[in-house]
């Protein structure tokens, strides 16, 4: 399987979390994933360099690599799940793994709130 193939088997299963994903699949489709949502970021860290006017940019990179970001995230998760699945473990292992990562910062926050009094208990 070549990388174009990769990519097109996971966006022809989209949104099957049913079946199995190679590892090439899933690993193919992420990478190519990750480097299309991050690419504004990448244009706009360019044009930084160049000339720091274009600073402003940020406004337009930020929010498209954040909309890639979303439009990615079904597809991912789903080649995710069959990815588990191809190597015998459950799909919410993956969607365990991702939901983690999320909320790590709120779970952050929330640590450093400010403890309660007893009164207030």
């Amino acid at each position: 399987m070549n990388n174009s193939k990769g990519r097109q088997n996971g966006w022809r299963n989209a949104i099957d979390f049913n079946g199995v994903a190679s590892r090439y699949e899933f690993w193919s489709f992420l990478s190519v994933s990750v480097g299309i949502c991050l690419f504004p970021l990448f244009c706009w860290w360019l044009a930084l360099m160049a000339n720091p006017d274009y600073g402003v940019f940020i406004f337009f990179a930020l929010p498209l690599s954040v909309l890639l970001g979303l439009l990615f995230l079904i597809p991912v998760l789903a080649i995710g799940v069959r990815r588990m699945h191809d190597i015998g473990y459950s799909g919410w292992w993956f969607i365990a793994a991702v939901l983690t990562i999320w909320f790590i910062p709120v779970i952050l926050l929330i640590c450093c709130m400010k403890s309660r009094t007893t009164s207030e208990s």
